[in-house]
């Protein structure tokens, strides 16, 4: 796998690790290099754990690895979890993973999306310090993603309307939550195919589609949307899709089906702000 098509298809901010089912180096972007670093080629075929999993816990994570490849269980993959991780100078330093198998038939690959979140605690510190010298109580108990959200319409005044096509309340809830006291108007799909009717019937500013849906998929959901523009001659509305597997087949497939871009689940309130900045333009 190439490094280009790799970074075309994950976030700048991401590192992208593959591991065989001997727990070795199969891929490793450069985004990986300048997290942990080690090159690309030092890192091919050495032992992920001795890389990047501290001494102290490479026997758990040794005997958890082995576990699952026996059972099947994993508590761990395809949802986002925060883990100590290890630099090449030996420093510890905070990391969100996700983790998704890939492969198939006898091979047998696991894929990981790693951000460093060492500017994020780095941030919420200073902010915790300065709130503490202003001696403002409630900034103290603000994060990141608790802060009010930056986003302002025009000057007339127009609201961004978003179709949010998801079949998971907690999802919708978490979304509409963060987006309060926005310009945006958030109008809630629970399957593809009341999506695509709502698609049909009104206007929206942009599309955020959970790929899983129920009923009519969400690749197939997509693909029905872009037809409909097409064959009605309207402008393409912006598409972001909604994905829990941060993997380059997945995010090639979105594409493919006519998504503009991705966002991967659980989403973050600033991340989701910025995409709403991106494709709504006018808006800041």
């Amino acid at each position: 796998m190439a490094d280009s098509r790799e970074s075309s298809i994950v976030p700048a901010q991401d590192a992208l690790l593959v591991m065989d089912e001997d727990g070795r180096v199969a891929d490793w972007n450069p985004r990986a290099e300048a997290i942990f670093g080690w090159g690309r080629n030092e890192a091919l075929g050495h032992e992920l754990a001795e890389l990047i999993i501290p001494e102290r816990f490479r026997a758990a994570h040794s005997q958890g690895f082995r576990r699952f490849l026996k059972t099947g269980q994993a508590a761990l993959l395809n949802r986002s979890i925060e883990l100590v991780a290890l630099r090449r100078d030996g420093t510890d330093f905070p990391l969100e993973v996700t983790i998704a198998e890939v492969g198939s038939g006898d091979v047998r690959r696991f894929a990981a999306r790693a951000r460093d979140l060492s500017e994020r605690e780095r941030t919420e510190h200073e902010l915790k310090d300065v709130s503490r010298t202003a001696g403002d109580s409630h900034a103290v108990s603000e994060t990141a993603d608790e802060r009010p959200a930056r986003l302002e319409p025009p000057t007339d005044g127009r609201a961004v309307r978003i179709l949010l096509a998801e079949d998971s309340d907690d999802n919708s809830f978490l979304v509409k939550s963060y987006l309060r006291g926005t310009p945006c108007v958030v109008e809630v799909a629970e399957n593809g195919a009341v999506a695509l009717a709502k698609f049909k019937r009104e206007r929206y500013d942009l599309v955020l589609m959970d790929m899983g849906m129920p009923v009519m998929d969400g690749y197939a959901t997509v693909g029905e949307m872009r037809r409909f523009e097409r064959e009605n001659e309207r402008r393409p509305t912006p598409i972001v899709a909604l994905t829990a597997y941060a993997l380059p087949e997945n995010f090639e497939r979105t594409r493919a089906a006519g998504c503009d871009s991705y966002l991967t689940k659980p989403v973050r309130k600033t991340t989701l702000l910025d995409m709403i900045r991106e494709f709504t333009h006018g808006f800041r």
